[in-house]
């Protein structure tokens, strides 16, 4: 379950826009949903799947920019998204309309994202698993170089700990959100 206390169910983008300063999420004592690949940017959901976190959501992108994210889930082995059109035209039509939809922008085959599921599994709170299309997206506004800095900079400096009852992990972190980082071609990812 992805909930902070304070402010219920958040999407990556939310927690982007909070940055690192404190988070607090489920973690994993497993890495058994890693996507497989090169160790980069995984653009899209994997051919099969056992469960949703396997799945990278769709994004909606409005023609004045604005983007929102679109669920995907895993129904009998394949990464399906509900009616995605009818969701994204809703989500955008205060935005002048639909633009795209595309998969959401993610480091989540990265090392980055490696060490963060890592680490959390280091702590063995429990058998929920790391949840890298979330936990490694790249927040609205941002762009892949921050998003990487930021899950580096939370296994390096973060408080890592499992939660009151054993069966997921918090990380609190006074790290940045590096949009310092995010400059020419990598700028601005959604």
């Amino acid at each position: 379950m992805r909930t902070l206390p304070w402010l219920g169910p958040l999407s990556s983008s939310v927690l982007g826009a909070l940055g690192l300063a404190v988070l607090v999420a489920c973690g994993s004592s497993s890495n058994a949903s890693a996507p497989s690949g090169d160790g980069g940017t995984s653009a899209a959901s994997p051919p099969t799947c056992t469960t949703a976190m396997e799945c990278n959501p769709q994004q909606c992108v409005c023609n004045d920019g604005d983007t929102t994210q679109a669920g995907t889930v895993c129904l009998q082995g394949s990464c399906v998204v509900g009616d995605e059109t009818s969701f994204c035209a809703t989500a955008c039509k205060s935005h002048g309309g639909v633009s795209t939809i595309r998969p959401s922008p993610n480091v989540a085959l990265s090392a980055e994202c490696d060490a963060w599921c890592g680490k959390g599994s280091a702590l063995a709170c429990g058998s929920s698993t790391c949840d890298r299309f979330f936990f490694c997206g790249v927040p609205k506004g941002s762009c892949e170089a921050a998003t990487r800095a930021a899950l580096q900079c939370a296994v390096d400096k973060g408080d890592w700990a499992c939660s009151q009852h054993g069966t997921s992990w918090s990380v609190s972190s006074s790290c940045s959100t590096f949009e310092e980082l995010c400059t020419g071609a990598d700028a601005g990812s959604d």
